[in-house]
């Protein structure tokens, strides 16, 4: 697929201890304007892609953090990177940015 990365609207931190030590993850999303071709899995961390509406998606299983994506998305202020309060606080340590 072809696309074209427009800008950066998203940031998650994750931490958490996993025995003797810890794991550190951290997840970036860009907006982007597609440009052609077909979204194509990798078949390691992803089974599946496609295009879909968002009625669509609400009838897919997709991760609590993938409807977050969306909502980021539908919703960019473009005022810097901010806390999101209301994500982050649900209490499993989890830190989420938003634009």
């Amino acid at each position: 697929m072809t696309k074209k990365y427009f800008s950066f609207v998203v940031l998650k931190n994750r931490e958490q201890a996993n025995g003797p030590r810890s794991i550190h993850n951290v997840y970036i999303a860009f907006e982007m304007d597609y440009i052609e071709g077909e979204p194509k899995p990798d078949g390691v961390e992803v089974d599946q892609a496609g295009f879909f509406s968002l009625e669509e998606i609400q009838d897919m299983e997709v991760a609590s953090f993938t409807h977050w994506l969306l909502d980021v998305a539908l919703h960019v202020k473009k005022e810097g990177l901010t806390i999101d309060q209301k994500a982050t606080s649900q209490g499993n340590g989890d830190v989420y940015f938003r634009m």
